[in-house]
């Protein structure tokens, strides 16, 4: 039934998308008003199913007390870290860190790797954010899901559907953290933020759209060309959901020779988000960022969750 829904979604909504994204994204928005609606039904869920939460370790961290949790999502166990920060005092807001492909919620947690993971998260942690950061589909302790194989295969082979399913699946997960998150006392279940990187980056876009328990966002180097270079359809495009933001905060960070996004294709996004409440800014700089992006993004989430 979801599968038809979607096809639907994608029926109706295939003339506006080829008249508009043939070959650029962000030019204009992707869908209609009753196609977006159909598409954004394949994203929903059954909240009244039990999350099945269990936290399997504690740890006592310089910064933070990391529990690692499992959540039961459909027929998947999502892993992922919650790290709530010894500075400040509850309930804290809370920042889901969304990681590229072929990375994992470990990465999060290790200095000036790819993406700067470790400095996003002791940014966030030394300013009285909580942090959880999952392991999306097919990735870390997950790769079983995919036969063990690194989950760019199916980018490189344009397995577009594939991708696609692995996006939905991803953004239904994170919604059910965010659900997980309503039960924690520690944290503020008013202001919970998004950074995505990369693969994180078309996550927020449609998480954020999605979920209006989102409260302020930022997408790092989304690759929005390359999804077009690749077939995807409108179902994952950020520009699908840049003109559903709502008005809430939403910030890009861009690398202006970035192969997988250039400049032109990264300002035509950018100008679909709706409201005013955005910033776009670029770095000198291709899909690895400067670590300077995080001090940027950090104060992002400072105003829009305060």
């Amino acid at each position: 039934m979801r599968i038809m829904i979607f096809a639907a979604a994608l029926v109706l909504g295939v003339q506006t998308w080829a008249a508009a994204q043939d070959t650029t994204e962000g030019a204009k928005p992707a869908l209609g008003t009753e196609a977006y609606k159909l598409l954004a039904s394949f994203y929903e869920y059954d909240r009244d199913i039990p999350l099945e939460a269990k936290v399997v370790e504690k740890r006592e961290l310089p910064d933070c007390v990391r529990e690692k949790l499992v959540l039961r999502v459909n027929d998947s166990w999502v892993t992922t870290y919650l790290g709530i920060p010894k500075t400040g005092s509850p309930p804290y807001p809370c920042v889901l860190l969304l990681h590229g492909i072929t990375g994992d919620k470990d990465g999060w947690w290790e200095d000036d790797n790819y993406g700067s993971g470790g400095n996003m998260t002791n940014a966030l942690l030394k300013n009285g954010f909580a942090v959880l950061s999952p392991d999306a589909p097919y990735h870390g302790e997950r790769t079983f899901e995919n036969r063990f194989e690194s989950a760019w295969t199916m980018v490189q082979q344009k397995h577009v559907n594939r991708f696609r399913d692995l996006v939905v699946q991803s953004v239904v997960e994170w919604k059910r953290a965010i659900d997980y998150l309503e039960t924690r006392p520690e944290i503020d279940s008013g202001r919970i933020g998004v950074v995505g990187y990369s693969l994180g980056g078309i996550q927020t876009f449609a998480l954020t759209a999605l979920d209006s328990r989102v409260k302020s966002s930022v997408a790092c180097v989304t690759p929005a060309a390359h999804l077009v270079q690749i077939g995807a359809g409108p179902g994952i495009k950020p520009s699908t959901f840049a003109s559903e933001l709502h008005g809430r905060p939403f910030l890009m960070l861009m690398g202006r020779s970035d192969k997988y996004c250039d400049a032109a294709s990264a300002q035509r996004l950018y100008d679909v988000i709706s409201g005013s409440m955005k910033s776009l800014i670029f770095y000198e700089s291709g899909h690895s960022l400067p670590v300077d992006y995080v001090e940027d993004a950090v104060k992002w989430l400072q105003e829009g969750l305060r």
